[in-house]
């Protein structure tokens, strides 16, 4: 969550709309009208250049340099469209709640004293959903977009309003594997504590309040903060929850959506859209879809990207990006944005610290070879079209450097159920390999690892198997 420093305040200035339900309503006018394209594009573009002086810069710091490149935002054609359907969606769900209007008034009693019953018409406060492949952007694409935004607008009791009033407009919660129900209402319960200074978060956290007092708590005073919009992202963490757990979880997102009438905004990968998909039995509850994936060789976007990447070179001789280098790097990040600019940022460093004068393929495909150990069982999948397996290992690299034994036992779970074989199940082993000797296989795992031997072919050195028994090299 923001912390308090971070959030943008900003006076209401009123904008007058004449779509019915919006017109006079003071949250909705009081939401920045669109940018322009030219406007939003040089807002929301955080590219970085080589520096003019950086030849006089230390290796260390030419090192350092190379690594801002992870941090950059470089907006394809899709930003502006997200950006259209996000202010959209969160206006819209001002539609039924005028804060002017006796209706939102009793229903925000309604709501309060715990009475809400269902209708038939649809009063729901709308919805959009951003799921596709880790490391393609959606996290980056949502956080630029909605950063454009005040976090808060301020109502004075001179404006159309008639009093003082902090109007919250989004809330992001980052959705993590070991969050419960209740610590998601306490996260957002949290942000609201930070504009108005209740304290709800600090009193629900203390022993004795139940999951369905939080989120009592939560959809109450959602309603009558008319809150605008509120983004979840991570939202694939839910299937990590216990049964109970994440229906409840799923229990509150349709709460808030229904009964405070609130815009919710889902972020996550293709798994996150199963469970969805599985949890809500009408999948237009997911709001606008949005699909999205790794880019084609060809695409437009793809190739201003590359452009973009491969301008940024801290070495003394640049060589040119000829179609050929192009597919080579194509071929060497299928299409994923993160793992382009993690290429850029590695050769750059290599050729700083080696004391290189280009990047060329060598170095390109070497860096491929040294860095992308982890990520190549996941890109070998990802270029056979198994892109649920991609996902799942792309997931377990964060464990590898935290806890090697989970991350062993995540690939070889991964492994058992796609049924690797050929370059899939040597990338595989090449990662479980080294750390067999300190694992302790299941029978199942051990009859992965003696498929995986099988399917592959292996060198004396590696782990062999005679049918029987696993062989581990010594």
């Amino acid at each position: 969550m923001k912390k308090k420093k971070d959030m943008k305040f900003e006076k209401a200035t009123y904008n007058k709309i004449r779509v019915e339900g919006l017109a006079g309503n003071p949250l909705a006018e009081a939401i920045p009208l669109r940018k322009s394209l030219e406007d939003f594009d040089e807002e929301i573009a955080c590219e970085v250049e080589v520096p003019t002086d950086i030849d006089e810069f230390s290796v260390e710091d030419k090192e350092q340099q190379a690594m801002k490149i992870m941090s950059s935002v470089s907006p394809t054609s899709l930003y502006y469209d997200m950006y259209c359907d996000l202010l959209n969606v969160l206006k819209m769900g001002y539609e039924v709640r005028n804060p002017l209007t006796d209706e939102w008034k009793k229903h925000q009693n309604i709501v309060a004293a715990g009475k809400e019953k269902k209708k038939v018409t649809k009063t729901t406060g709308g919805a959009i959903s951003f799921f596709g492949l880790s490391g393609v952007g959606k996290s980056t694409l949502v956080d630029s977009v909605i950063n454009l935004l005040p976090d808060v607008l301020i109502h004075k009791e001179s404006g159309p309003l008639g009093y003082n009033f902090n109007q919250i407009v989004y809330i992001k919660c980052d959705i993590s594997g070991t969050d419960d129900p209740k610590e998601i209402c306490l996260k957002i319960l949290a942000h609201i504590d930070e504009v108005t200074g209740e304290g709800l978060s600090i009193e629900y956290r203390k022993p004795g309040h139940k999951v369905t007092d939080c989120i009592d708590r939560l959809i109450t005073t959602c309603s009558t903060q008319n809150i605008g919009m509120l983004v979840f992202d991570e939202v694939q963490n839910i299937g990590l929850s216990k049964p109970n757990g994440r229906k409840q979880i799923f229990s509150l997102l349709h709460r808030l959506n229904n009964e405070s009438k609130i815009p919710v905004v889902s972020i996550g990968t293709n798994k996150a859209l199963k469970l969805f998909q599985d949890e809500f039995t009408n999948i237009r509850r997911l709001g606008l879809p949005n699909d999205l994936m790794n880019y084609k060789l060809g695409d437009p976007d793809w190739e201003l990207l590359v452009e973009y990447a491969w301008s940024y070179q801290l070495v003394g001789e640049p060589l040119e990006l000829t179609p050929e280098r192009m597919k080579l790097i194509y071929s060497l990040t299928a299409g994923v944005p993160y793992c382009l600019f993690f290429l850029m940022e590695q050769t750059n460093i290599k050729a700083i610290r080696s004391g290189k004068n280009n990047i060329d393929d060598q170095l390109l495909n070497d860096i491929y070879q040294e860095k992308f150990k982890f990520m190549r069982p996941a890109l070998i999948a990802l270029r056979l079209g198994k892109t649920a397996a991609y996902d799942d290992i792309y997931c377990a690299i964060e464990d590898a450097d935290k806890d090697r034994n989970a991350f062993v036992k995540k690939l070889l779970k991964i492994s058992h159920q796609y049924k690797f074989k050929g370059d899939e199940a040597k990338a595989i082993m090449e990662q479980v390999e080294p750390y067999l000797l300190e694992y302790q296989a299941t029978k199942t795992e051990e009859a992965t690892l003696k498929r995986l031997s099988r399917d592959l072919e292996l060198t004396p050195s590696e782990i062999q198997s005679d049918g029987n028994e696993l062989v581990l090299p010594i």
